[in-house]
């Protein structure tokens, strides 16, 4: 059988389908509402501001594997990158410090300062 589309014949046409309009396009992963690791936080706030991966990326200053592989909670940034990953958000994503070495940590964090 020939399908029509506007009088012409087309052998190959599927009437009723727009193939523009029939792609789906990836939704956004759900962000949780209150985030637990460095990558909910990213995410929320990624999602929020109605970014793509990409954007977020170039916002903070890496690749966008990078960001990706840090949304995903596959590995942890270096603490050089921790001020730029601190002003996305407005906020240091990291658990409330609690001993006198959790705060001096999160001190060095915030200011990207590395013991050597």
């Amino acid at each position: 059988m020939v399908a029509t589309r506007t009088g012409v014949h087309c052998p190959f046409a599927i009437v009723g389908s727009d193939t523009a309009n029939s792609r789906k396009t990836k939704k956004p992963r759900a962000y949780r509402e209150n985030p637990q690791s460095l990558g909910d936080h990213l995410l929320r706030e990624r999602t929020l501001r109605g970014l793509h991966q990409k954007d977020a990326a170039e916002l903070i200053g890496v690749s966008e594997f990078t960001y990706l592989k840090w949304e995903k909670d596959q590995v942890q940034p270096g603490i050089a990158r921790w001020p730029a990953i601190i002003s996305f958000p407005g906020y240091d994503p990291s658990p409330e410090p609690v001993s006198l070495g959790e705060r001096m940590y999160a001190c060095r964090r915030q200011l990207g300062w590395a013991i050597d």
